[in-house]
Parts: structure tokens; sequence; C-alpha cells
């Protein structure tokens, strides 16, 4: 037997109302509970077009016309981010999430971006179906004028873009660097938020992991034809680092409370003698100075 929660029984209520009171809005409703992906679920459309169950029993009859326009419009927008159970721009439409803040979902100790798959309790469906990120879903719809396919790309590319985040966040990794994704199982889409941040291979932190930053310069060092190998350790507390020759010196790279720290490979890290440099404020633009000019 299915069991609804109460906020399913709300939107129910609400949809039942809506459908009793104007034949127009009824007809948009019962076609938007026909999309694959959300099978039913309208909550995100119905809170950005401000309905709840009282504007859905008593608003007024012209007052309900404009609710349903705008209605439609985000619903419009919402069905076409998601075709065949799965969302057409998935990274891009995350990473213009994380452009604002922090949506990650909870599910235990970890945090996920929001899988694919709607019947997980993490999933981006649940994402929309959270009022309390209305806000979020808003700033997001709204950075694109229609529902076509060549404005959606366009207008998450643009927010992705603008995006002002600082680089010790570790948003700013997976924002400008969207390659950091791929190493993620699709399944999971998770990271650890502990001393530093993981990005977790599968479904556990017990296994093999990488660090947000050190990944992040891997990826700038090879794009920049910098010679270097790496270490990950497995398990959520591993050491994770960079090493690369500068003028001749062996040095390891860890990244370390918000800055990368630079030690020499051939000193003992646990003592202060062996750091040679430490970023202060913008640690992947002053590392990459650093062994460029060096």
């Amino acid at each position: 037997m299915k069991i609804f929660s109460p906020v399913q029984i709300d939107e129910e209520r609400i949809k039942a109302n809506l459908i009793l009171s104007s034949p127009d809005f009824g007809e948009k409703i019962l076609f938007a509970e026909k999309h694959d992906y959300f099978g039913g679920q309208l909550r995100s459309a119905l809170a950005l077009a401000g309905i709840t169950y009282d504007v859905a029993k008593d608003e007024e009859e012209e007052s309900l016309k404009e609710k349903m326009l705008v209605f439609d419009s985000y619903w419009s927008k919402i069905s076409a981010l998601f075709i065949d159970k799965e969302p057409v721009f998935g990274i891009l439409m995350r990473q213009a999430l994380l452009s604002q803040k922090d949506y990650t979902l909870r599910t235990g100790s970890y945090h996920s971006f929001g899988v694919d798959n709607p019947n997980d309790p993490v999933s981006l469906k649940a994402l929309f179906a959270d009022n309390s990120r209305t806000d979020l879903i808003r700033i997001l719809l709204d950075s694109f004028p229609t529902a076509q396919a060549d404005d959606i790309k366009c207008g998450l590319q643009k927010t992705v873009s603008n995006a002002n985040i600082p680089e010790r966040d570790w948003r700013y990794c997976f924002v400008k660097y969207p390659k950091l994704f791929e190493f993620m199982s699709r399944q999971y889409m998770r990271i650890y938020k502990g001393q530093n941040t993981l990005i977790i291979k599968n479904i556990a932190a017990n296994g093999y992991n990488i660090e947000v930053f050190t990944y992040t310069l891997r990826l700038i060092l090879k794009s920049k034809n910098i010679k270097f190998d790496f270490f990950d350790d497995a398990g959520s507390y591993g050491d994770h680092y960079v090493t690369t020759t500068t003028q001749g010196k062996r040095i390891d790279i860890r990244f370390k409370q918000n800055k990368f720290v630079v030690y020499d490979a051939n000193s003992d890290k646990n003592k202060p003698e062996a750091i040679i440099f430490q970023t202060q404020g913008e640690p992947l633009s002053e590392i990459i100075s650093y062994l460029v000019n060096k």
C-alpha cells in the first residue's frame, strides 16, 4: 500500500481544488501530471505560481487565471529540463545551481548533487519538490526566457560563466571545472565534507576518493603541460597531494585549511621547516602563479 506524505497530500488537495475551480487550469494540471520524470509531482510549479490550498479553493477567477499563466510558464521550463526520465543538461544545471548556493542534498554522512533517478530520495526530482528551495529554483528557471533547448542551454551557461564564488569555496571548483563530476558515480553523485571536501567515487568514503582542490590543481597543471605525479589515500581521512619539481627541487602540494601548502618532498611534512610556501587568499590562482613563476 502506498503511503502519502503530508506534503504530497497537500499537493493533491491543491490540484483537486484547481481542477474543480477552473476547467482550463484542470486541463493543464492533468496534462502536466503525465510527465515521465515527475510522475504527477507539480509542487515546484505550484509554489512558484503562489498557489496554496486556500488560493486554489477561494481565489477569484481572474486572479486564478493570472496564476495559471505563471504556473504554465514555469512548468513548461521545468518539464523541458527533464526528458525520458533524466535531465537534459544534467551537469550544466547542477553547475548553475551551485553558482547560487550549496544546494546539495544530505544523505547520511554525505551530500549529493541530486541523482538522475527520480525514485531516489536524493534525486533532482526531490530537489524540485522541496518548497524550502523555491527561490533557488525560481532563479534557475528565470535564467532562460523560454523552454526551448537552445534558450535553456544558453541561460544556464550564462549563469555559470557569471558565477561569483570565492576560490576557497569548494563550489568554485565544480562550477569552473565540470570535469570533476566525471569522477563520481552517476548513481550517487556524492561528496564528503570533512576537513577537506572529498569527491566520493561510489557509495562510501572508505574506498578510493579524491580531494576537490588537489584534483582541480591536477586538471590545471595538465592543461598547462606541467609535469606532476599525484597520490590519493583511501578513506575519508587519507592523504591527498600533488608532487612536482621546481628549480630541481621535488615538492609536495597539499590542500589544508582552505589553502595550498607546499612542502619539501625530502623533509618531514610534520615539521614547520618542511613548508616552503602557503597560499593566502585565492588558493588555485596563487599556487599556479607560484609554480609558473618559479
